[in-house]
């Protein structure tokens, strides 16, 4: 409503302009917030990559424990 008072109590030249501005304002909210859906997925993938690495290394050192007890066990019979 207070957009329609707006524009019908501007002047049909001054009218142009603040379409004009009003259509430049609705593209930057707009990619923004495409820019903030982009941002959130490089972290997401970030966050996956961390995790997948973080898995490998608790894997590996899993695997050298487990031939040490194997080694150790071995050795004490």
């Amino acid at each position: 409503m207070h957009n329609m008072i707006k524009y019908e109590g501007i002047p049909n030249s001054e009218r142009e302009i603040w379409l004009s501005q009003e259509k430049q304002k609705s593209q930057l909210e707009l990619e923004e917030r495409e820019g903030m859906v982009l941002s959130s997925g490089r972290i997401k993938k970030k966050g996956e990559e961390l995790r997948d690495q973080i898995a490998s290394e608790m894997w590996s050192n899993y695997q050298t424990i487990m031939r040490s007890r194997r080694f150790a066990h071995v050795n004490n019979d």
